[in-house]
This record gives structure tokens, C-alpha cells and sequence, in this order.
């Protein structure tokens, strides 16, 4: 496992970098370590591949597919729904955007 660091060097133990106390409200804006979300992509297509391998669903990989978000996130990259055949379930749809991450609905 690849150790994250603060600027000045020391590791950031992820889990417990607050002590138990909530973030700083500053702390929610601030995107650091990037290079720690490179295997979202990566995980989010091997679990859309592992639902089509698995159960009875389509995958439809269409930019659309972000609006069945509440919040369409800025720089979507990739949006696969993944529809069951069975119309009485429910369709979940997979963004994935560029720096990287992923959300779901």
C-alpha cells in the first residue's frame, strides 16, 4: 500500500487525521494526492463488467446516462446505466469524471 504524505513529509493516516474530531470546514475543498483516486476508473469498470458478467442487466455507456444524477458532476469522462431486465428493478447509473472519481445513482 503506497503512503500519502503531507507537504512537510510526514505520513497522513488516513482515518484518524483528525484525532476523532470532524474536518475544518476548509479541509472540503482541498484536493490533494490525486495520484491516490487513480484506481476509481479502474474499479468502477471492473464492477460495471462484474454486473453484466453476473446477473441478467445492459449496460448503456452514453453521456446521458450523468442526467439520471440529482447533481450531473462537472467533467463527466464516461456514464454507464446499467439496466436490469426485469422492469420491476431499479437502473444505477456510473459517472466517472476527470479527476478521477466516480459517483453513482
Amino acid at each position: 500500500m503506497e503512503i500519502y504524505r503531507y507537504e512537510q513529509g510526514s505520513p497522513i493516516d488516513y482515518g484518524n487525521r483528525w484525532g476523532g474530531a470532524s474536518p475544518h470546514e476548509d479541509a472540503y475543498s482541498c484536493v490533494s494526492n490525486l495520484q491516490r483516486f487513480a484506481p476509481l476508473h479502474a474499479v468502477a469498470a471492473a464492477l460495471i463488467e462484474w454486473l453484466q458478467n453476473t446477473f441478467d442487466v445492459t449496460a448503456e455507456q452514453t453521456p446521458s446516462a450523468a442526467n439520471d444524477l440529482l447533481h450531473t458532476p462537472d467533467e463527466v469522462v464516461r456514464a454507464v446505466r446499467v439496466v436490469p431486465r426485469d422492469p420491476t428493478a431499479a437502473p444505477l447509473t456510473f459517472v466517472l469524471t476527470q479527476v478521477p472519481g466516480a459517483t453513482s445513482g
